[in-house]
């Protein structure tokens, strides 16, 4: 899987045309996908077979909903996103001024591709993990390719999270049961 990697005209046909599904949220599916095989590393036959099993998941998923009466709306040129977004995001561990400089870029691309949708937040939730994943990767390439200084104590925007999450440090010397904790 490569981050480039797109459906076949086939796929597309046969996913919009024999089984009905909206083209959108087909075309939406895609990141999500590739991401998702990308992270995994799999190697596979026909990734095109494994998209329209995805997006037939994803469809009957969506479709099995409870409605809610929301209706899809385009964006407005003033809109902002919601304060239980904003808090999503912060525990995400995002900053505002990050998440406010995402915005007028957020407002400018879906006012140009015309779409609707019922929830402008939720997207916008989607949009900025995207981000923030995306300036974690440019970072760790950057921080690749020059020289850390073992003697400086790093900050925790140095640490990668997997890193944070997976150390042990703390438990240095915790003795369980009369033997050192690994």
């Amino acid at each position: 899987m490569t981050n480039t990697w797109r459906p076949s005209e086939d796929t597309m046909a046969l996913i919009t045309g024999i089984l009905g599904i909206n083209q959108a949220f087909a075309e939406d599916a895609v990141p999500e996908f590739v991401i998702y095989w990308m992270e995994r590393g799999t190697i596979e036959a026909s990734w095109n077979g494994k998209f329209i099993q995805h997006v037939k998941n994803q469809w009957s998923r969506f479709n099995n909903l409870p409605q809610s009466g929301v209706t899809a709306t385009p964006i407005s040129s003033d809109w902002q996103p919601c304060n239980e977004a904003v808090e999503i995001l912060r525990h995400a561990n995002m900053d505002d001024d990050f998440i406010h400089k995402l915005v007028p870029e957020f407002i400018l691309y879906w006012k140009e591709t015309q779409r609707c949708y019922p929830s402008w937040n939720t997207k916008f939730i989607q949009h900025a993990k995207f981000k923030w994943a995306k300036q974690f990767a440019f970072a760790k390439i950057k921080r690749g390719n020059r020289h850390v200084d073992s003697n400086r104590p790093r900050s925790t925007r140095d640490i990668p999270l997997l890193e944070n999450l997976l150390d042990k440090s703390w438990a240095d010397g915790l003795m369980l049961n009369g033997s050192a904790f690994k």
